[in-house]
């Protein structure tokens, strides 16, 4: 999965064995610089904005598993090499990526904002070809009619679940959840002993009281990724620049 504002995990010494991942994925990566008609398009377009990439800014490293490549602000593109399999996802990846820094330069995303980031998610599985039939049957997602917008939508709603940043939000939304008690006295009756945190014991009431709170915010979080998608989905699916319309 990519986007704009995950946080992926770039191993600090490749795997053994993934150099030879490495060096697939510059090869990809090189050839659809040279051959991919849309990857260059998106290069012209970033140009025409005022926001030229050198080619240089786009590598390959090693990832987290649920990743196929990142953008971050600072105006580079990773492709993942342990999750690419062909050239043609190593260039659906860059245009997604390139789509993610097309809005970057043109509005100047708040990555940290989750309605920015749904809006450019929207955009880049419409635009990207992530969401192609051929791709869809691939994953085992087998309709006809609205199964493009079904995908765009659905492939948004993973990405915006994997952001520490709405994650982070959707905490701070969560109000009223049952208090734990987060430390009990070490000492006799009596005694005023140091208070210690504790884990709660399977079983207990604070143990149920933690489950029933973490349940709570993992459906709140679920609600509030799919109300988000939903807020901006029509503007942004409509809107295909630099694209005259949906490739």
């Amino acid at each position: 999965m990519s986007g704009g504002a995950e946080q992926y995990q770039v191993y600090q010494t490749s795997p053994e064995g993934d150099e030879k991942l490495l060096t697939q994925c510059m090869k990809w990566r090189d050839y659809a610089l040279r051959k991919d008609r849309t990857v260059q398009f998106m290069f012209q377009s970033l140009a025409r904005a005022g926001c030229t990439m050198p080619t240089e800014r786009v590598w390959c490293e090693h990832c987290s598993p649920s990743l196929s490549g990142g953008y971050r602000p600072d105006g580079s593109v990773t492709l993942c090499s342990n999750n690419v399999f062909s050239q043609k996802h190593v260039a659906e990846t860059m245009v997604h990526e390139l789509i993610h820094a097309f809005d970057d330069c043109r509005a100047h995303i708040e990555w940290n904002n989750c309605e920015h980031l749904a809006c450019s998610e929207v955009r880049a599985a419409a635009l990207s070809g992530d969401c192609r039939f051929l791709n869809e049957i691939q994953r085992g997602n087998i309709s006809i009619a609205g199964q493009f917008k079904r995908c765009v939508r659905r492939r948004a709603e993973l990405s915006i679940k994997m952001s520490p940043a709405c994650k982070a939000s959707a905490v701070r939304k969560s109000a009223h959840f049952p208090k734990i008690p987060r430390a009990i006295s070490t000492a006799g009756r009596g005694n005023s002993g140091p208070l210690l945190p504790i884990a709660p014991t399977a079983g207990s009431v604070d143990s149920q009281l933690l489950l029933l709170s973490l349940l709570m915010l993992l459906l709140n979080f679920l609600i509030q990724t799919v109300a988000t998608v939903d807020k901006v989905f029509d503007a942004c699916f409509k809107d295909t620049e630099p694209f005259e319309r949906i490739p």
